[in-house]
């Protein structure tokens, strides 16, 4: 187990990060993740990052920004599925 969280990114949004699917960093909180992110991938828009769905340890979450996310933590930024 790794002391850090895990961030997994969506194949298009690959093309912000250099190719890279993943990422680990220290963060406790989804705010902490956003900047973590933009920190590592100053090119990644944070519209890109607030667009999608976000799944916090293999559950889909409707505010990521109310929820703790732990030392290994798996954050996956998913497409968002348009309802209809």
């Amino acid at each position: 187990a790794t002391d850090v969280a895990r961030i997994v990114f969506l194949a298009a949004q690959r093309r912000f990060t250099g190719g890279s699917h993943e990422m680990h960093a220290e963060v406790s909180d989804f705010r902490g993740v956003l900047a973590a992110v933009r920190a590592r991938y100053p090119d990644f828009p944070e519209t890109e990052l607030l667009g999608c769905s976000v799944a916090i340890d293999g559950e889909i979450v409707n505010r990521p920004w109310l929820e703790p996310i732990g030392t290994d933590s798996e954050v996956i930024f998913v497409e968002r599925i348009g309802a209809g």
